[in-house]
């Protein structure tokens, strides 16, 4: 597969599933070698290289092999250096498979987390519609488990803003703002009108900075497996329902203030349980799904009751 890359355009390449997108400038033909073998003379002497004696350009030194292409169409794409000796510590960490590879490399280099073999061995061919960037003791199914495999996970792991009290019951320094422009004073706030975001509409952008997928952009899944957007402003009817609902069962579902659209934090409580102050601001915190009204059928603040639409604790995601 050729591909030709102008000087006078301007982008950057990527590597994605085998094949290369234009994204570089650069007055060359680039030939994409992996998974055809009839380009092996890209990377090695010779056309019919033998496993036990594969003679690799560069004299082996994969780095530049691999850098002959890759510096012109993954510029500014690496996400790991390479060339440099793991120390003890790190080097310990590892698991053993990429242990050998550092052994057999003398040092970090494309061929430790990239298993060059995997895309040349007819054996191993059978690994390309899983794994066609053959990471080495891949497939993953999260392109950082990987990073895992030499890295400690507990460093990398993921902020919850959402654990927001420490062992002692204190409320976490800090931890408030990730949401609001400043931490609310939790004995003077009665309601979402008295505190203050990041930002000033559309409240959902504050959820789905971490919460992407289809459902949580929209807010619901019906019975027949439809998804609905729950974001939209509340007619009259529903406010009147949520109002009711409200003070029958002492609990509140807050409306985003600009707009009286619903949002997510209409039905889902984002607080830890003991953040807020009021006991009805309190409801739903750490319950399955965070829903504000687990205990009853979540849809019944606005919807009419036998509406066609499925329990949220079920199939809310």
């Amino acid at each position: 597969m050729k591909f030709m890359y102008l000087i006078i355009t301007a982008a950057i390449l990527c590597l994605t599933g085998g094949s290369f997108h234009i994204s570089y400038a650069a007055e060359k033909e680039i030939i994409n070698p992996h998974w055809n073998k009839d380009n092996c003379n890209a990377c090695h002497k010779g056309s019919h290289p033998t496993a036990g004696n594969p003679e690799l350009k560069f004299n082996g030194n994969t780095i530049e092999l691999c850098n002959s292409c890759h510096s012109i169409i993954s510029k500014d794409k690496y996400i790991h250096a390479v060339g440099m000796v793991p120390d003890e510590e790190n080097y310990g960490k590892m698991a053993d498979e990429f242990k050998n590879a550092i052994k057999k490399e003398g040092k970090l280099t494309c061929g430790v987390c990239h298993e060059l073999k995997y895309q040349c061995l007819e054996t191993e061919s059978y690994r390309k519609e899983n794994n066609p960037r053959f990471f080495r003791g891949g497939p993953y199914a999260k392109r950082t488990d990987i990073c895992m495999k030499c890295h400690d996970a507990s460093k990398y792991a993921i902020f919850n803003p959402h654990d927001q009290i420490d062992d002692k019951g204190q409320i976490k320094q800090g931890i408030c703002v990730y949401c609001h422009n400043i931490t609310p004073d939790r004995m003077k706030a009665k309601g979402i009108e008295d505190v203050t975001f990041r930002v000033k509409d559309d409240l959902n952008r504050l959820c789905t900075r971490c919460h992407r997928s289809e459902i949580d952009l929209l807010g619901c899944i019906t019975n027949e497996g439809k998804t609905l957007n729950h974001h939209v402003k509340a007619s009259l009817d529903v406010r009147e329902r949520i109002k009711r609902f409200e003070q029958d069962n002492d609990i509140i579902f807050p409306l985003e203030p600009s707009t009286g659209k619903v949002f997510c934090a209409t039905c889902h409580n984002p607080h830890k349980s003991g953040v807020q102050i009021l006991s009805r601001a309190n409801k739903g915190a750490d319950s399955s799904k965070r829903l504000r009204s687990e205990s009853v059928n979540s849809c019944n603040p606005c919807h009419k009751e036998g509406m066609n639409v499925s329990n949220p604790t079920q199939r809310h995601k």
